[in-house]
C-alpha cells in the first residue's frame, strides 16, 4: 500500500468518525430533551438568581417546561408572593400556555371565538405547575417597582 492510498483511506475514517461523533451527539440531544433534562449549556443561565417583577409575563425554559395539552411553551405570571423576602408562596403562580394565549389574542382582535382551547384539566396540568412553582421558587426573587 503506498502512502497516497493509506491518507486516502485515513481521511476517509476520520470522516466515518466525525459523522459518528455528530450523530451520536444529535442521539444524546434528543433522549435529553425527551426526558426533561436541559441542556447543559443552559445550567449556568438557569441556576442563577432571577429578579422578576410582578405583573409581568416570563417564559420558562421550553424542553423543561412544556404544555400538557399542545406541546407548546408555557409562561407565567405572580400572583402572591412574601413581600419581605421575595419569595414566590406556592399557589402565587400562575402557569399559561403561550399558544392558547396568542389563540385568545387573535380572535379578541378579530372579534371571534377562539377557534380552540385547552381544557385545563387538573389531571393533566398539576405536574406542570408543582414542578414549574418549584423551578421558580429556587430560582427567583420579586423586586417591587419602589413609588
Amino acid at each position: 500500500m503506498n502512502a497516497d492510498n493509506y491518507s486516502s483511506v485515513e481521511r476517509a475514517v476520520e470522516r466515518l468518525a466525525a459523522k459518528a461523533l455528530a450523530e451520536i451527539r444529535e442521539m444524546g440531544r434528543r433522549a435529553r430533551v425527551e426526558l426533561g433534562v436541559i441542556d447543559p449549556r443552559q445550567v449556568n443561565q438557569i441556576r442563577k438568581l432571577h429578579e422578576i417583577r410582578p405583573g409581568r409575563y416570563y417564559r420558562l425554559p421550553h424542553p423543561l417546561f412544556e404544555c400538557p395539552e399542545c406541546g407548546g411553551s408555557l409562561a407565567f405570571e405572580l400572583d402572591a408572593w412574601d413581600t419581605w423576602f421575595g419569595m414566590v408562596i406556592g399557589s402565587g403562580l400562575r402557569v399559561t400556555c403561550v399558544e392558547e394565549d396568542a389563540e385568545w389574542m387573535r380572535a379578541f382582535e378579530a372579534e371571534d371565538y377562539p377557534r380552540w382551547e385547552h381544557r385545563h384539566w387538573q389531571s393533566d396540568w398539576q405536574h406542570v405547575i408543582t414542578k414549574a412553582e418549584r423551578f421558580v421558587a429556587q430560582r427567583c426573587r420579586v423586586v417591587e417597582e419602589r413609588q
